[in-house]
């Protein structure tokens, strides 16, 4: 179900921000950024509010978790510009900010934390710092482009696909929490059940040969 309620959010935001897109795209980009950035904050301001008053619904709905997608839109504006003229040091500096407060969300964050709060600023603005600033000639994209990681974010969205069911059926199949070797199986099943699934179900259904939109909108 979480898987369910994820894909929601986000196809609720891809239905909808086109729509805005389209309304406000003649207001040119600096009025459309102001609009984002506005709209930004008062969800922002409601994460805030909801994740101590009303944790769970703040953690679900897509209101309290828009500011995360529109940080997404405004990187994309931020690269769509493409006159954005900073020194390799600054891209290193900023590009590794991002990548230390990923690494300390990581280490820090647990069930405890209020979340989606001012916490959430850590992974989510790191993310964006990375993604602009990662340019070729950084340390962050040298590492970022090795290929395991490459492999790696090849086949993430198919591994976040595949853990959470894995992981959820072993609790409920387990009198008591699984142990550590349990995970680390089912980690590296993870690993290769989401191979499998790039391999033969996301590569194909990418593939133009395999797939065009002829055959994708024609299907019944």
């Amino acid at each position: 179900m979480l898987h369910t309620w994820s894909l929601s959010v986000e196809e609720q935001f891809y239905i909808f921000f086109p729509s805005l897109m389209v309304l406000l795209w003649a207001l040119g980009t600096k009025k459309l950024t102001l609009v984002i950035l506005l709209a930004g904050l008062a969800s922002f301001s409601y994460a805030n509010w909801g994740s101590i008053n009303s944790p769970n619904a703040t953690f679900f709905l897509i209101f309290s978790r828009l500011w995360e997608l529109f940080i997404g839109v405004i990187v994309a504006l931020i690269l769509f510009r493409r006159d954005l003229k900073v020194s390799l040091f600054v891209k290193q500096v900023l590009s590794l900010t991002g990548v230390l407060a990923i690494l300390i969300s990581v280490r820090l964050f647990d069930e405890f934390t209020p979340f989606p709060s001012y916490y959430a600023l850590l992974p989510t603005f790191g993310a964006g710092l990375i993604i602009v600033f990662a340019r070729q000639g950084t340390l962050t994209h040298r590492i970022l482009f090795s290929s395991p990681l490459v492999g790696v974010g090849l086949i993430s969205y198919s591994a976040y696909l595949c853990h959470q069911p894995l992981f959820a059926f072993a609790r409920h199949l387990s009198v008591d929490e699984p142990t550590q070797s349990v995970f680390l199986a089912l980690i590296v099943f993870t690993f290769f059940a989401a191979w499998f699934s790039w391999r033969f179900i996301e590569a194909p259904f990418r593939d133009r040969d395999y797939f065009s939109q002829g055959v994708i909108f024609s299907s019944p």
